[in-house]
Parts: structure tokens; sequence; C-alpha cells
């Protein structure tokens, strides 16, 4: 098996942001000291029932990690280097909200083996920051950044997000103009999706806030790909850019099928064709490993087909593209040829398939047809 990735989900924050949809809890003085040794012992629980696998990624997401004291993360990567083959060249990241994010911790975790931060920006804009209900503002974003080369990081991910809401063209041109002159070594840069059941998602139902249309979007995209341009990071997925080689070799698993582990409540994992997912509750997830067994909510078989699909799904988003001769079985050849005649794929000379630059605007539109029914 190729080597893994591990995700640790930390499941705290100190207040919900109205759009995330990710699972977290913000009682962590409760259930710190629970959390913090389930997750050791489902590490242990975990090496013990498939066995010691090699790893050479860790990524600590959440949630807010950056609210972890630099002991509790050291414990953390401990474990995995106990109970799995860590690489020593592992890529190791945590991210960081700005507010939670100090000079001395940061130093710490780079201490303790980590050597990746990504640092949640969303915005260089303080109206835009409290629309999405973040609770740092602009300077403390950069102050945190600043931090961040101070504590000897070199390798530093940025996230942004578009499509906010009265967001306008020249606001997010500043952001980016802001995040690109940090000179990062890695950037993503999402539109804002709004899933049911989150808070910004019911005002938007009820007519309270209005979120930019499809047209803006694309527009916010097409400023992020022509600034981005003249960097020096280049785009590796539609949303991810990075210098040479410091592409996240993490996420870089999740797009090319590779394997991974996820430990803590809602976690998911990948391995040898099985996908399964942690409970989403923290008392249930303490619950089950204080019982001595695994988390485990739901499991699903991948079988070759389904396999293939996912290969289009999330190859594509990356500007390596897929092989051709790897998904020929699952796609409908005459929509690949319409799409490529419309210039919004291509297919190269080495037998891959990409997308082209305005194919990245209807990815999604451009998956769905080519993995209808063959040939209707």
């Amino acid at each position: 098996m190729p080597a893994a990735g591990i995700y640790i989900h930390f499941p705290f924050c100190r207040s919900k942001c109205p759009y995330c949809d990710f699972y977290s809890v913000t009682d962590g003085s409760f259930w710190a000291a629970k959390f913090h040794e389930a997750l050791l012992k489902e590490i242990e629980l975990s090496a013990i029932s498939r066995g010691k696998a090699k790893v050479d990624t860790i990524f600590i997401g959440g949630g807010t990690p950056s609210l972890a004291e630099p002991a509790a993360l050291a414990a953390v990567i401990d474990a995995i280097r106990k109970n799995f083959d860590l690489e020593s060249d592992a890529e190791i990241t945590v991210e960081c909200n700005p507010e939670s994010s100090d000079l001395p911790k940061l130093r710490a975790y780079r201490d303790c083996g980590v050597n990746r931060l990504s640092i949640g920006v969303q915005s260089f804009c303080d109206a835009e920051l409290r629309r999405l209900g973040r609770i740092h503002d602009a300077g403390r974003a950069m102050a945190a950044i600043d931090q961040t080369k101070r504590a000897g990081f070199a390798d530093l991910s940025l996230d942004l997000i578009y499509g906010i809401p009265d967001q306008t063209f020249s606001s997010w041109k500043k952001t980016l103009e802001t995040a690109l002159a940090f000179e990062p070594s890695h950037l993503s840069a999402y539109c804002l999706t709004l899933e049911g059941g989150t808070p910004m998602q019911t005002r938007v139902e009820s007519g309270l806030i209005e979120i930019p249309d499809e047209s803006l979007q694309a527009g916010f995209y097409s400023i992020l790909l022509d600034m981005v341009e003249t960097s020096p990071l280049r785009r590796y997925e539609i949303s991810n850019f990075a210098r040479p080689g410091r592409e996240s070799r993490h996420n870089l698993k999740y797009w090319r099928g590779l394997p991974y582990l996820g430990f803590g409540p809602s976690a998911h994992s990948y391995v040898e064709s099985k996908r399964w997912s942690n409970t989403a509750d923290i008392a249930g997830y303490c619950a089950d490993i204080e019982s001595g067994k695994l988390p485990i909510e739901h499991v699903e078989e991948i079988d070759q087909t389904l396999r293939a699909k996912e290969g289009v799904m999330l190859g594509l988003r990356l500007a390596e593209g897929v092989s051709y001769a790897e998904i020929e079985q699952v796609i409908d050849v005459v929509e690949v040829r319409d799409m490529a005649d419309r210039g919004l794929i291509q297919l190269t000379d080495d037998g891959r398939l990409k997308l082209s630059r305005e194919g990245l605007f209807v990815c999604d539109e451009i998956i769905v047809r080519i993995l209808e029914e063959k040939n209707k």
C-alpha cells in the first residue's frame, strides 16, 4: 500500500462561524481532556486493528486546532510516530486561526515536529470578516502571518474565501494583493458554499442576505486566476495554488485516490477500496473508545467502477488531469469530444484529460456530462 496520510480532526472552536458545517463544539473546556485521551487511544486501536502502516503526511484540522496546547499536539504526533511508520520527511500541517496563534505557541509547534501551517485568513476586509462571523480582524491576520515567519515556518498556506455577501471585485483584489505580498508558499481560495442547516444558509433562504450569483462568482474566480498568474504560485488544483514543490502533499492524497486515515469525531478514512467515517458526536466518540472499540459510524465498499468515476470527479480538479486510459470505461466519449470541440477540455499528447481555463469555470457541469450513461 502507498504511504498513507493521517488526518486529525480537532473538534473545538471558540465560536461557530455561520457558514461552516464541519463538526465542532464550543464547550471545549469540558471535553478537552476526555477527547485528548480518546484520540491517543484511537490511534493505538487503529494500529492494532490495521497494522503499522507507512505514513508520510499528517494534517491536523478542525475545528480550530490552534486552540490546542503544544504539549497536547506533541503527544498526538508522538503517538502517531509510535504506532505508525512515520517517514522522517513527513509533511505535518496544522490549521491555525489568527486569533489563537501567538509566537510562543507557534515556536512550540515547530519544536514538536510541525513543519507546515495553514492560516485561516478568509479575507483582509474587516466588514467581510464580520459577515463571515470570524472573530479576528485583518490586522490580527497580518500579525499572525508575521508570527509564523518569525517562528521559522517557511511552508505557509493562506486560506481565502470569495463570494461573500456584499463582496466587491475591488475588495477581493485587495485581499489577494495583501495575501500575495506576504509571499506564501501555498494559497487556497474557495468560493463560499453554504450547506443546508447552517445559520448563513437560513438567512439566505429568509431573504435577509444575498450571496453573489454564478456570474459574479465566475468574475471573482477569473480575478483570482489572473492575479495568481503574475505571482510565483502555480495552480495545481481548481482552488489551490503553490510554489513548485510546495503543493499540499496531504490534500493530493484525496484528489489522487491515495489512502488516508482519519482520527477524531467526524473524521473520514479511505484504505484499500473501503471508506469509513467516525461518529460526528464527541460524547459518542469518547464512549466508543472508552469501551475499547473504534468509533466507526458508516462503512462503504468502493468497487472498481465507482473508484474510476471518483477518479474523474477528483482528478479533473487537478492541473495534471487524469489518465484517459484509466477512465475511458466510465466516461461518455461522445460528450468528451463535444466538450473538447467547445474548448472546455483537452486530451494531451501523453494521454491525459485536462480542463482548459474555460473549463475550470464549469467543472461540475463537465463532470456530470461525461459521467452520464455512455453514448446516449
